[in-house]
């Protein structure tokens, strides 16, 4: 179930999305190595708050 809160200048109610939490498997290399290349197409060396992602290879346990 959702958890709703408030918006502080908007006032009206909302709900949160949920979010579906994995461990990466190999099923994810592709998308993962998609959503790299996306920020360096567009000239970013860096992708703030990917936990070094941008820095190494896809390689999952």
């Amino acid at each position: 179930m959702p958890f709703p809160f408030r918006q502080r200048y908007i006032g009206k109610e909302q709900t949160m999305p949920e979010i579906d939490l994995q461990i990466p498997t190999i099923r994810h290399k592709a998308e993962a190595e998609s959503f790299k290349n996306e920020f360096f197409e567009a000239q970013e060396q860096v992708i703030n708050g990917s936990a070094l992602l941008d820095q190494m290879d896809y390689e999952p346990c």
